[in-house]
């Protein structure tokens, strides 16, 4: 995992400072504690501006076809007003703050957004969920020592560390580069619509749920076990995760999202029932923490695959996030107004949720269906085993071996075998194109050239070729 270092930490560092301060994080609360003003509006706040923004930018502004060094630029903007914003919250007062975090909000995503590029198109899909673990475990351990430590150093100190936390990011994300991409089967097929719909649905219904978490649970269990909560409740999410690293890809595909829903479940009947017991504490939150781990590792790395599978990363990424930040803040309000305005909170809260839980198993198996459909058995289906190896990181250049497979390779000219290379490795005309600094149409006419010379119809005959040669046939 070595060569994905810089993709690990940059966002496993930019995640700790989210975490921890402005998504409703431990030092954000902390501030409005010591300005004796409620945390829970600003983090909203923080929450609905980039989600309102992601609307127009998912429909409307995104393009995929932008070029590297540009997604960069934005990056670093985007660290930069992250940086800026960070230091004027902690100078500034508390009505200055709404303005700050809006801002903040914007560009947080757009930083995400441009990350997703890269491990899109660097990381391979049979690493992506390793890659993801270890991202949100460098995030989360972040998260846990900030709050262990929060009462036990100075709000300047903690100002320190969200700087250092910015500035190692902008550092790494400097030398962040595309290097050699790995291929896009279908990015010239039709946007996967229904997919995404699904997929964002279902993101969005469960999320419901991590508002309550945020804005009901946390603080409750907060309050009557504090000594314990400091400590546990970042333990079992990082152990989950640990397990997933090394045994998520020995797991049936969706047995993640069905588990995590059914530990979702199961801690809002403890939290009803046991609730007001250390044993009690321990259970809900081991239960919650487990879930929550399980399905957002694996619907982010889900929304990775499919666009590795489809392309346009940046606008997948963001119909992701958009669904994730309109649940947080539904989610929230909703929590805020039940834990405000009901006597008998915890039973609305539990009943909410299980209602939540109810509509998510009802679309699970709609999910499912539409990714085996359009991921495995279209999108790493359509163009061969040999090309899905690629995307899985398994292939490697060997002029020799087409040279043995096909007997008329020799024919072809030095263009027309980079070209074969290429074609054989699942890579597009258009990929193809940028790869050789030649026109779209070029690499048209040099395959067309190919077949002919090679007496194929079509690179999925070469392929295939490739593909018997490799398994024995």
């Amino acid at each position: 995992m070595k060569q994905y270092g810089k993709i690990i930490l940059t966002y496993g560092l930019f995640l700790g400072w989210l975490v921890s301060f402005p998504f409703h994080g431990p030092l954000l609360q902390k501030m409005a504690n010591s300005k004796d003003v409620a945390a829970t509006f600003y983090s909203l706040t923080y929450t609905v501006a980039p989600a309102v923004f992601l609307i127009g930018y998912a429909f409307f502004w995104v393009r995929d076809n932008v070029e590297p060094k540009n997604i960069l630029t934005t990056m670093r903007l985007s660290l930069i007003t992250c940086l800026a914003g960070t230091a004027l919250l902690f100078l500034l007062p508390p009505p200055w703050w709404y303005g700050l975090l809006v801002v903040m909000g914007i560009a947080t995503v757009l930083y995400i957004i441009g990350w997703s590029y890269f491990y899109t198109r660097v990381v391979p899909v049979h690493l992506k969920m390793k890659v993801m673990a270890l991202v949100i475990i460098t995030g989360n351990s972040i998260y846990y020592l900030v709050n262990i430590n929060l009462y036990r150093v100075s709000l300047t100190a903690m100002a320190a560390v969200m700087f250092t936390l910015l500035l190692a990011c902008l550092l790494l994300t400097q030398k962040l580069s595309l290097g050699h991409p790995i291929p896009i089967p279908l990015e010239q097929a039709p946007f996967p619509v229904k997919l995404i719909f699904i997929v964002c649905l279902y993101f969005f219904i469960i999320k419901l749920n991590g508002g309550l978490t945020f804005h009901v649970i946390d603080p409750v269990l907060n309050a009557l076990f504090r000594g314990q909560y400091d400590f546990y409740v970042m333990l079992p999410y990082l152990a989950a995760l640990f397990l997933l690293y090394y045994f998520g890809d020995k797991l049936p595909r969706l047995l993640p999202i069905y588990l995590g829903t059914f530990l979702l479940g199961v801690s809002h009947l403890s939290f009803i029932l046991f609730g007001n017991t250390v044993a009690g504490y321990f259970l809900t939150e081991t239960l919650l923490q487990s879930g929550w781990a399980l399905l957002n590792l694996f619907l982010w790395t889900l929304f990775g695959i499919i666009a590795s599978v489809y392309g346009r990363p940046l606008q997948i990424c963001s119909f992701a996030f958009m669904a994730n930040l309109l649940a947080a803040f539904t989610g929230g309000v909703i929590g805020v107004y039940l834990l405000e305005s009901m006597p008998n909170f915890r039973l609305w809260t539990a009943s909410f949720a299980i209602l939540v839980i109810f509509l998510t198993y009802l679309i699970i198996p709609w999910l499912q269906k539409r990714a085996e459909q359009d991921i495995y058995n279209h999108g790493l289906a359509e163009i061969g085993e040999t090309a899905a190896a690629v995307l899985n990181g398994e292939w490697s250049d060997d002029k020799s071996m087409l040279e043995t497979v096909i007997s008329e390779f020799a024919l072809l000219s030095e263009r027309e075998k980079e070209v074969t290379e290429l074609l054989v490795q699942g890579f597009t005309y258009k990929y193809i194109a940028h790869h050789l600094n030649i026109s779209e149409n070029t690499v048209k006419t040099h395959a067309k050239n190919i077949y002919a010379k090679l007496k194929l119809k079509n690179k999925k005959e070469i392929i295939q070729r490739v593909y018997d040669f490799r398994h024995g046939h």
